[in-house]
């Protein structure tokens, strides 16, 4: 999935300085939605703004429910936070564990994170409301997170483990049409440079053999192909403004 499909909600949030501050987490990870329901504080007081410096457009977008089903109801996936565990409240996912399901999600699946209040947190029958809750791990036994910090330790590892997913999913790789282009275009430039087959000296189909071999044991990407038909294309254009071309004489010494 993508970080922006992500969404934050606050259920009665009551200290302005926890919905900037919560706001500019999101903006400094990649997140742009934030829903508040039945807010206790001004979401665009003097205080909020403050603490939410830079980030005052996710302030501004912020939209208002009356209920948490209205605020979630185009979410295919709905994860309360809790601190605290119960017969009714049993937390079935650590954030770590469940950073790393969400990373593999669909690109587009909306996915609401609910957030209770500074006070209370979420009730039973809130916490009801959603698939799964979610806690972060934490070193003492008294919940020393705040609902600001909260919202940023939650987002901060939704940012990490889908930027990891990206990066180590298989990038494509260059097609055979793209190589043939710029295997031309490689030949076109070496050309350019003087290289040519003449007898006893096939210098031109070597230097292509030894590339080509290189390319095929790196399996060039898509992205790469772009780039190195670009940088020799530029080798053509320099090689035509100092007046060489495949007639020059000179051959280049490829011998080590």
């Amino acid at each position: 999935m993508k970080i922006d499909d992500v969404v934050i909600v606050l259920v009665r949030p009551k200290v302005p300085g926890n919905i900037g501050s919560a706001a500019r987490g999101m903006k400094v990870m990649g997140l742009s939605e934030l829903r508040l329901v039945q807010p206790e504080a001004d979401h665009l007081a003097d205080d909020t703004r403050w603490l939410a410096y830079g980030s005052e457009d996710v302030l501004e977008r912020a939209r208002l429910f009356d209920d948490i089903p209205s605020a979630i109801c185009d979410c295919s996936i709905r994860i309360a936070t809790t601190h605290r565990s119960g017969r009714r409240r049993q937390v079935t996912k650590t954030l770590r564990e469940y950073a790393a399901e969400a990373a593999a999600l669909a690109d587009g699946t909306r996915l609401a994170l609910v957030f209770g209040n500074e006070e209370h947190g979420l009730s039973n029958d809130e916490l009801a409301l959603c698939d799964i809750a979610l806690t972060v791990p934490q070193a003492v036994d008294y919940p020393s997170l705040n609902l600001a910090q909260a919202v940023v330790a939650v987002c901060t590892a939704l940012y990490g483990e889908i930027v990891a997913s990206k990066e180590n999913r298989t990038p494509r790789l260059a097609t055979p049409t793209e190589t043939n282009d710029l295997y031309e275009r490689m030949e076109s430039a070496l050309r350019c440079l003087g290289y040519r087959d003449v007898p006893d000296r096939n210098l031109l189909s070597s230097a292509l053999r030894t590339i080509k071999r290189l390319f095929a044991r790196a399996a060039l990407r898509s992205g790469e192909a772009r780039s190195l038909h670009g940088v020799f294309r530029r080798v053509e254009i320099l090689a035509e403004k100092k007046g060489l071309d495949d007639g020059d004489e000179d051959v280049p010494d490829t011998s080590v």
